[in-house]
């Protein structure tokens, strides 16, 4: 049963930005949708620049976050990792939510000790099932995909990529960890707004469903 959001957990996502990957959303409880399959399953569907996910239903979503965020020295509760049971591989899922207003520039870091943690733990449950499967040639690690949800009222200045975090990356940028997330920005967005601007709203409503704001967004 899809829940419904009480005032302070509304959300309203508008379309993405003309300037990088970067979101905007209203909201008061940005956890609700990441532990919400239903909500997350339509924010991947409708605003996520992937072929792949255009499909993804909340059945294929699994949290899996309680297997490493204790891992995690710097592991939070409002740290989230999904698992996506796509057809042709599993998409792991990594979103942090930043609740202060401060921004995080060592939020590229922190991704990549999840994405380690994240292919260790794929590595060693592949090779439980058939032992010695990661050593084949045709062995490949699970994409994943990390999401920061920023709440701070001021832009996200911190490096979008981690190469851009390492001294003289212009040289020995090949050998550098080389991968960037994907940027939700919390922003006042009214509905009336978002219909102004033409965006479509990602999440439903307690007083308004789904069905009823989509159609207002496209008048």
């Amino acid at each position: 049963m899809e829940k419904k959001l009480n005032k302070r957990q509304r959300k309203n996502l508008a379309s993405p930005a003309k300037r990088g990957r970067v979101y905007k959303v209203q909201d008061q409880g940005a956890k609700a949708v990441f532990d919400n399959p239903e909500l997350m399953a339509q924010l991947l569907r409708d605003y996520v620049p992937i072929p792949e996910l255009k499909s993804v239903t909340a059945e294929d979503i699994e949290d899996v976050s309680e297997r490493f965020i204790p891992l995690n020295q710097e592991g939070r509760d409002t740290d989230n990792i999904k698992r996506v049971h796509l057809k042709s591989s599993p998409l792991f899922i990594i979103s942090l939510l930043e609740h202060k207003a401060q921004v995080d520039f060592r939020a590229p870091f922190k991704m990549l000790q999840y994405i380690m943690l994240v292919w260790d733990d794929y590595e060693k449950e592949v090779n439980k099932e058939s032992p010695g499967a990661s050593k084949r040639k045709d062995f490949r690690y699970p994409p994943v995909l990390p999401i920061i949800y920023y709440e701070g009222a001021g832009s996200w200045t911190a490096a979008m990529n981690m190469k851009d975090r390492v001294y003289m990356s212009d040289i020995f940028g090949k050998y550098i960890p080389d991968f960037e997330y994907e940027l939700i920005h919390v922003h006042g967005y009214s509905p009336k707004e978002l219909v102004k601007k033409r965006k479509r709203a990602v999440l439903n409503h307690a007083d308004q469903p789904d069905e009823k704001f989509q159609r207002l967004c496209e008048v």
